[in-house]
C-alpha cells in the first residue's frame, strides 16, 4: 500500500492459514499476523501500513492494555 513504512523482517512463524511477523521497525519489536497469501513472496524488507482498529498492546507481562 501507498504510505506506510519500512520494516526488517526477523522471523517468521507459519501458523497454517497465518503467519506471524517478527519485525524491526525503527528499533520496535512488532509482531504481525498476516494471511499465508499476503506472505507469499516477503523478502527481509517489506512496507507495513499499521489499521489503527487491529492493534492490541500488551505490557511486560503480557497483560493486555486498553
Amino acid at each position: 500500500e501507498a504510505g506506510g513504512f519500512s520494516a526488517k523482517v526477523v522471523d517468521m512463524e507459519p501458523l497454517g492459514s497465518e503467519r506471524i511477523l517478527s519485525v524491526e521497525i525503527g528499533g520496535v519489536s512488532l509482531f504481525l499476523r498476516v494471511l499465508e497469501d499476503q506472505a507469499a513472496g516477503l523478502g527481509p524488507e517489506i512496507r507495513v501500513s499499521l489499521p489503527e482498529s487491529k492493534l492490541h498492546f500488551f505490557d511486560e507481562k503480557g497483560d493486555r492494555l486498553s
